[in-house]
């Protein structure tokens, strides 16, 4: 019974409408705005716009029990230094047994309003991993130039804008399961926030995501949207202090439900994204 849950999931995560689904695979993709935004917009005050803060998250993807996700990251920000950079690293395993996916990413960024970085993205996949003689492992990486801007647009308003560049990547197979981060942004006003994503899907074509949100006091609820796959689902942010609590439910229509909860500790708002 366990070998036959394995290659069912093998076998759906595989599958065509998997495969277009890729984009909303990433615990993170369950938000799009990032922890230094939901600081702002929920007027959480922080000491020090320098700071270490980490994030650890979890996700069922597509109620799959085989398909386990969890994601941990950890970034620090020194302003007291020339550029005041930023380092933010984070790591993300899809998967058990018959497929496993791991990838991690290392971002270095400089600047204040505008910030100018470098990411490093590197992908590995294993499948048959509980067959032995049927196992496969394939890899990829690829770098970017990162770019961020933030504009004070009112005295209870901003605008963050993130485009991310190629400079270069493997030549591998592998690559095109993914989605590739090409632009981000994200604004509020008052207690209304929204959010959007633009993208690369696995046929190499522009997909976009979106998100609302609304605001009560250090909470809001809002709704995620990825309109090429009809993923749909609540999401919901928690602020208290050094704390951070995001949850997400997105819907699709053929794949089911996939639950993410992620919590972040300490200077989360020094997050440049």
């Amino acid at each position: 019974m366990r070998f036959g849950r394995w290659l069912v999931a093998l076998l759906l995560y595989m599958s065509q409408s998997s495969v277009e689904a890729a984009g909303v695979r990433e615990v993170a993709d369950g938000w799009l705005l990032g922890p230094g935004g939901v600081a702002s917009f929920l007027g959480q005050e922080q000491d020090q716009t320098s700071g270490i803060w980490t994030t650890i998250g979890q996700m069922q993807l597509f109620g799959l029990t085989d398909l386990p996700a969890l994601r941990a990251s950890l970034g620090v920000r020194l302003n007291n230094l020339w550029g005041q950079p930023t380092v933010a690293l984070s790591w993300q395993e899809l998967g058990q047994g018959l497929f496993r996916e791991q990838s991690g990413e290392l971002h270095l960024q400089w600047g204040h309003d505008l910030v100018l970085g470098v990411a490093l993205v590197h992908s590995q996949t294993e499948t048959g991993g509980d067959l032995g003689y049927a196992s496969r492992r394939d890899s990829a990486w690829h770098i970017s130039l990162t770019g961020q801007v933030t504009q004070q647009v009112g005295p209870a308003s901003e605008l963050r804008a993130e485009i991310w560049l190629p400079l270069a990547s493997s030549d591998s197979s592998y690559e095109v399961r993914g989605r590739r981060r090409l632009a981000r942004l994200q604004s509020w006003h008052h207690q209304v926030a929204f959010g959007v994503a633009l993208d690369l899907n696995p046929s190499q074509k522009p997909s976009l995501g979106l998100e609302w949100d609304l605001a009560w006091g250090h909470a809001a609820l809002g709704m995620r949207l990825d309109p090429s796959t009809a993923t749909v689902g609540p999401i919901l942010y928690l602020s208290r202090g050094k704390v951070l609590i995001q949850t997400s439910h997105l819907v699709h229509p053929q794949l089911g439900v996939t639950h993410r909860f992620q919590v972040g500790w300490g200077q989360w708002g020094a997050a440049r994204w």
